[in-house]
């Protein structure tokens, strides 16, 4: 990668490297090109480590140990991330911007991190790397400017449009050879696994969508009618973001067994992934609906709730049972007095409401997992529902890094954020963002959507 001239030197916040101790360590380096060096300070290193030594349980954190413990042992206190230094540092005990920060509280990682920046900034041109509020607060304070973490910009899909012409001579049933698409498209980056590709008429509606086989080197055709059971015949795509959806979502398992939905509200995420949990239930494809709901509600506390945890999981989970219901109503035979005992047996009978707290330690085999609105988790919640994943079983994590309602988080730092960066483009990951114009709500909808 190419270095940027008078780029910043960089102090990372404590909670960006707790979040992502891989980045001292990983191939590429957020921010390269904008950062000459990381410069940490000493007293990060043991609060790290009491970090991960608090978290056990979390497969994670040995990582995190080994990581910071090799830093320790090695005498010269230096990395390198693409031949980017890291520096370990001890503050100056004799610094006269301590005396400027007086009145803070020098156990916080604020302190540490903002006295650093100020001790470097008469020989560098230093910035702060962090998400955290009260970090960013004080160092624009004293004048230290401040980086946030690059945004993830894979969508997971490309659109190529073509004349007519040209469209039709592609072979859309058995799909073509990567060879055949790179000759159409030479300037299109290396495709990643499971990177759908739709291509547009140029002057008709019509559209044809591909996925990236990566094994098989090709763009393969889609097979979500081959595994669509007939329950589903009623429901169709009305756009390539939910025709992309279908075919995640339809996939085996063994193929496909995690499923990223983002993108804006009214674009059919939550409708869709419960009328296809819904029909694999039906069709013994899954034995369960698991629905874990996120913990809070636009940041209120909704009091005590009657009821046992069922109950009270049910509650917070509204925006999955609301779109379940509708596919019940749509797909089912049953006649409209008989309708709402239906769909209660239904929701006690195949729908499982795991609250977050109790999702630890579960292993959730031949389930179809729902966890909506995950923006609004963390990413230690994000990581404790990712890995229950068990035989079987396809999870979908469904969100829209517009609608945070968790004052905590940031499009950065939430667990759908967290699950993007880490997961997409993996080879045994589907993950779409869906654009605002494929709202398919009302008229009403489509303009929140454009305008929020």
């Amino acid at each position: 990668m190419k270095t940027v001239v008078d780029t910043y030197n960089v102090v990372p916040g404590l909670e960006f490297l707790a979040d992502n101790p891989e980045f001292l360590t990983r191939e590429t380096a957020l921010l390269v090109e904008r950062c000459n060096a990381i410069y940490i300070p000493k007293a990060y290193i043991q609060k790290l480590l009491d970090f991960g030594i608090e978290h056990p349980d979390d497969e994670r954190y040995p990582g995190l140990l080994k990581i910071f413990g090799d830093i320790l042992e090695r005498p010269d206190q230096q990395r390198h991330v693409c031949h980017h230094p890291i520096i370990i540092q001890d503050l100056s005990q004799n610094s006269p911007e301590k005396l400027r920060l007086s009145h803070y509280d020098q156990s916080k990682h604020e302190y540490q991190a903002v006295c650093l920046a100020l001790q470097l900034k008469h020989e560098h041109r230093v910035a702060i790397l962090t998400d955290h509020d009260g970090l960013r607060a004080l160092a624009l304070s004293d004048h230290i400017p401040v980086i946030r973490e690059s945004r993830q910009t894979y969508t997971g899909r490309y659109t190529i449009t073509l004349p007519e012409a040209q469209a039709e001579t592609i072979d859309y049933e058995n799909g073509i050879q990567l060879s055949e698409w790179q000759n159409l498209v030479p300037d299109k980056p290396e495709l990643k696994p499971n990177e759908f590709v739709v291509f547009e008429h140029q002057y008709s509606n019509r559209f044809h969508v591909l996925r990236y086989d990566a094994p098989n080197h090709r763009l393969a055709s889609c097979t979500a009618k081959k595994y669509s059971p007939g329950i589903l015949n009623n429901i169709v795509p009305r756009n390539p973001g939910q025709a992309i959806i279908l075919e995640a979502l339809l996939a085996p398992v063994e193929d496909i067994p995690i499923v990223i939905i983002e993108g804006a509200f009214g674009t059919g995420k939550t409708f869709l992934t419960a009328a296809v949990g819904y029909a694999g239930v039906e069709s013994k494809r899954y034995d369960t609906i698991v629905i874990c709901p996120r913990d809070s509600r636009l940041g209120d506390d909704i009091g005590a709730v009657p009821g046992d945890t069922f109950d009270k999981t049910r509650t917070k989970a509204h925006s999955v049972i609301d779109n379940l219901q509708e596919v019940i109503r749509l797909v089912s035979n049953v006649k409209n007095g008989k309708l709402a005992s239906y769909i209660e047996n239904i929701l006690t009978g195949y729908c499982d409401f795991v609250p977050l707290t109790e999702v630890g330690g579960r292993s959730l085999a031949r389930s179809f997992i729902i966890c909506d609105e995950f923006q609004d988790m963390s990413r230690q919640q994000a990581r404790a529902v990712m890995t229950r994943v068990g035989e079987g079983s396809k999870l979908v994590l469904i969100g829209d890094l517009r609608q945070i309602n968790n004052s905590r988080l940031t499009p950065t730092s939430c667990g759908l954020a967290y699950a993007i960066k880490h997961l997409a483009g993996k080879p045994e990951i589907a993950f779409v963002s869906m654009e605002s114009k494929e709202t398919t709500r009302s008229a009403a909808a489509k303009a929140l959507a454009k305008y929020l």
